[in-house]
This record gives C-alpha cells, structure tokens and sequence, in this order.
C-alpha cells in the first residue's frame, strides 16, 4: 500500500511538473490569446509582400509575442511601434514577454491594454491584426471612418468584416517546433471550434 502511494504520488507531481512547464513555456514563448501564434515563416511572407518604406507608426491588435513587429523593428528601428491586447490576462503575459526582449535585444516595442474600437488609429501607416473573428465585427468599419487614405491592414489568419483584401497570400501550414509543449493552443481551440484560423494572410487598403 506504502508503495502504491509512493508511485501515485511521484506520477502526481510529474503531472504538475508537466502542467507547469506548459505554463512557463507559453509564457515566455507563446503567448495566451489567442494561443495562435504569428510563426517565424509566416511573418517573413508577410513583410515580403510588403512595400517597405519608411513607416512613421504601426499598430498590432493581439500583438502577442509581437514577432511581426519585432521583425519590422529590425528594417525600421525610427518607426513608433504600439502593441494592444483587449484581454488583461494577454496584456500582462505580452508585457512579460516583451520586458524580456527588452533585455535581451533592446526593443523598443510599446504594448497597452486596450479594445481595439477605443484605439485612436488615424495617424497608423500599418495596422496588424491577430484577432479572432469576434473581434473583427466592427473593427472593418472603425478603420474606415478613422483610417487615412492609404492605410494598410493585415489580417493573419480572419477576414474582416466590411474590407475588400487587394491581395491574399496563402500559408504553408507547416508543423510547430515543440509541439507537445504547447497545449494552451488545443484548449483555445476546442473551446472555441468555430475560431479556426485559416492559412491565410489577408492585405487591405483603406
């Protein structure tokens, strides 16, 4: 009995282990909302099909771990680059994340916490968004009204509402590195079936 205690506990803290391990992991490289991170070849397909000039301001909605804006940081460190979560639990871990990169690689990337529809964005040249659809309902007519003439919109993985995409680049779906750490992401989705992200990079101009 002694025995079977020892063995159930030791299986018992090996799970927590496992549990908390999952946690640091997507802390610190993933990211929580919407567990649907911008992978490193996608954000190369993206600036590649971008008219790279020099940007005066960029906003990310669910900026995330922020590799697209920490990418185009490196092609134009003079340009104002602002993160924004809706979610709270997002900002902080975003904040975490990029504190690290702060230290780490001296960026100067800015997140805040904010609903998208209370962002001021009629001064942004590009504007990224990682949102799930429910956070795109209104966010079409919002950058219409507000956005100057001109203004990109990248939508990685939703359509949005009310926009016409100039252009649609599609993605290879390859397999992520650690897959078996990242976890959070099978939770997102099995909660939110009808959220699912396609492979797609949609390019809009206001």
């Amino acid at each position: 009995m002694e025995k079977f205690l020892h063995i159930s506990l030791g299986l018992a803290l090996a799970a927590l282990a496992y549990l908390i391990l999952i946690f640091i992991f997507d802390l610190l490289f993933v990211g929580f909302a919407p567990f649907l991170p911008s992978r490193p070849w996608v954000i190369d397909r993206i600036i590649n099909n971008l008219k790279l000039k020099r940007y005066r301001k960029i906003f990310a909605f669910g900026s995330g771990k922020s590799g697209f804006l920490l990418e185009f940081e490196k092609i134009f460190p003079e340009t104002a680059i602002i993160g924004a979560e809706p979610a709270f639990f997002a900002f902080l871990v975003d904040s975490c994340q990029i504190f690290l990169r702060k230290i780490l690689r001296g960026a100067r990337l800015k997140v805040i916490w904010r609903q998208p529809e209370k962002i001021d964005v009629w001064d942004a040249e590009i504007i990224y968004s990682h949102l799930p659809p429910d956070k795109l309902e209104t966010l079409g007519r919002k950058l219409l009204f507000e956005c100057q003439p001109g203004t990109i919109v990248i939508s990685n993985g939703y359509v949005i509402p009310g926009l016409d995409p100039y252009k649609i680049v599609a993605l290879d779906p390859r397999p992520a590195r650690w897959r078996w750490l990242q976890k959070s992401r099978d939770i997102f989705r099995s909660k939110r079936k009808k959220s699912v992200q396609e492979n797609k990079v949609y390019f809009y101009e206001i």
